[in-house]
């Protein structure tokens, strides 16, 4: 194989010093791993977080030519709800357990009220369908 030029020479040893950066991270995550066993899904988002801020920065460093298409390849990976949407999860599940109180209390009106009003949140929403299709026939009475 014929010498490397200078500039293949510094691309091999920024793949290098990637590789095993990334075998660094790789280890500390198996480290955390066995010594935080279970932890709620959003604390270990958390802990991720930093992680993955210092991993750009680094890529960053390493490869400023890069660093204009890196936000666009980043963000497509990367599927954050907004506000907007975690907030309609929230009053989604929260009509529906209102629903699921009335119910409880053999006000079924009411019911019946609280899961549209879910459904005015996420007009898909299984539970909120489910509980209203429960209504319905029990409502209806129909013959055997």
């Amino acid at each position: 194989m014929p010498p490397l030029l200078p500039h293949q020479q510094q691309q091999q040893q920024q793949q290098q010093q990637q590789e095993q950066q990334q075998q660094q991270l790789h280890q500390q995550q198996l480290q955390q791993q066995q010594l935080v066993p279970m932890l709620p899904q959003q604390q270990l988002q958390q802990r991720e977080q930093p992680q993955q801020q210092q991993q750009q920065q680094q890529q960053q460093q390493q490869h400023p030519q890069q660093q204009k298409q890196q936000p666009t390849i980043q963000l497509q990976h990367q599927h954050v709800p907004l506000p907007t949407q975690r907030l309609q999860a929230q009053n989604e599940a929260t009509w529906i357990q209102i629903g699921q109180l009335a119910e409880s209390m053999n006000d079924f009106d009411r019911a019946m009220n609280s899961y549209e009003a879910a459904l005015r949140h996420n007009p898909q929403s299984a539970p909120a369908l489910t509980q209203i299709a429960a209504l319905c026939r029990q409502r209806e009475q129909y013959p055997k």
